[in-house]
Order: C-alpha cells, then sequence, then structure tokens
C-alpha cells in the first residue's frame, strides 16, 4: 500500500506546473482528560493534536475515532476543509459516540472512554482548531 502511495505522490508531483506557499504553519497539542467507562479506569487520556496550514486544519488524535465524531469535528471546525487523522501517533482503541452505547456493537464492546467522551472531544477539537484560525 505505501508503495502505491508514493507512486501516486511522484506522479501528482510532476505534473504540478505552478506552485504558491501554503501560507502560514501553527500547531499544537495536548493531553485531554476524559472520563472512563470503567471503576479502575475512571480517567483515560487521549492525545489532540492540531494543525493549520494556511486555510486547511488538522486534527489528530491517538485512537480511533468513529465517523460520527469526525464529521462532527469537521462541522464544529473554522477551516473550509479539516482532515481528521485518528490512531495518529500510536495508540490504539476506539472513541465512540454517544448514541452507539445503546445499540452496543464491537466498539463499544471494547472502548474504555464513557459514554459523553467523544462529545467532549469535539468540543476541545473545536477549540483547539479555533485557537489556530486566530
Amino acid at each position: 500500500m505505501g508503495s502505491f502511495l508514493g507512486d501516486e505522490v511522484v506522479h501528482v508531483l510532476r505534473g504540478i506546473q505552478k506552485t504558491a506557499p501554503g501560507g502560514e504553519i501553527r500547531t499544537m497539542s495536548t493531553r485531554l482528560e476524559l472520563p472512563g467507562r470503567y471503576a479502575e479506569s475512571r480517567v483515560e487520556y487521549l492525545d489532540v493534536y492540531a494543525a493549520r496550514i494556511g486555510d486547511i486544519g488538522f486534527l489528530g488524535v491517538n485512537c480511533e475515532v468513529l465517523t460520527e465524531a469526525g464529521q462532527a469535528i469537521k462541522a464544529e471546525s473554522p477551516f473550509k476543509q479539516t482532515f481528521v487523522i485518528t490512531i495518529c501517533n500510536g495508540g490504539e482503541g476506539y472513541l465512540p459516540p454517544k448514541r452507539l452505547y445503546k445499540e452496543g456493537g464491537y466498539e463499544v464492546g471494547l472502548t474504555t472512554f464513557a459514554p459523553e467522551a467523544a462529545d467532549l472531544l469535539v468540543k476541545h477539537a473545536a477549540k483547539m482548531l479555533g485557537d489556530l484560525r486566530k
């Protein structure tokens, strides 16, 4: 897979005729304290990374954020384009949205995060991206 991606990058790069500065680059990171699901893990930590390159925002999280939370982060982002990158800089586990806890399933069965954790991440991510936009 990596070879295919590398080949495509080289292919696209060769087709670029004109370049322009990409704009300001800014970054920030934090260790977010979220509620844990079980009595023995009342607190779970999540590393969150935000970056801005010109008018594009990036949000990285060191677990697998399910689609709904990723879409919510994009909707709250002040950037026209925002990319959410999961399992960023290592990490594992799932962060499902609150509504899935009632349904159950693989990700919900394995998560150590409390049901409200995804909503808290979305709020925090929106603040981080907003701070980068200033």
